[in-house]
């Protein structure tokens, strides 16, 4: 049985694995040498370097049960809009709201500012909600309130998104 080891070119895969070696590493405040014997216990090598994919893993493995744990990414939500009266509210903030209230009835997978912005784009061709005439924001918010007619996730009483 051959031994896969370190490439002129590692893959991503290894790459992303490494990362995460490292970043527990100094979450963990290992020095060197605690370092050197985990991977030397877990895998019998002291270095990353020729590890396979299976050992990385292993290596994760054993930063875990010394109570490592990886952190979800952060993302950008769009940004709320409670804090403004209402008179003040712009039709950006009634279409990130529908777009946030789609998220939480779950037929948006990403709630992010640019999640929107790539909605908004494919219907307007701008960039952003912010920069919307009346016009252009109503066709914005007529289509997310479509979606969610369709959806049965429209409460028109109130004019907003329920959850399903």
């Amino acid at each position: 049985m051959t031994r896969t080891t370190h490439r002129s070119r590692p893959t991503s895969a290894r790459l992303k694995r490494l990362k995460l070696i490292h970043l527990a590493r100094r979450e963990l405040d290992l020095d060197e040498q605690r370092y050197r014997d985990l991977l030397l216990e877990a895998t019998g090598n002291d270095s990353c370097r020729e590890l396979t994919l299976d050992e990385l893993d292993d290596v994760l493995a054993s930063l875990r049960l010394l109570g490592w744990a990886p952190k979800p990414p952060r993302r950008r939500y769009s940004p709320a809009s409670a804090h403004k009266q209402v008179s003040d509210k712009t039709p950006a903030d009634k279409i990130r709201a529908m777009w946030i209230g789609l998220h939480q009835a779950g037929l948006v997978r990403d709630p992010s500012e640019a999640a929107l912005a790539k909605f908004v784009k494919r219907l307007t061709g701008k960039y952003t909600a912010d920069w919307l005439n009346t016009h252009e924001a109503t066709i914005v918010i007529e289509a997310l309130k479509a979606w969610a007619m369709r959806e049965h996730c429209w409460d028109a009483k109130r004019g907003q998104v329920v959850a399903a």
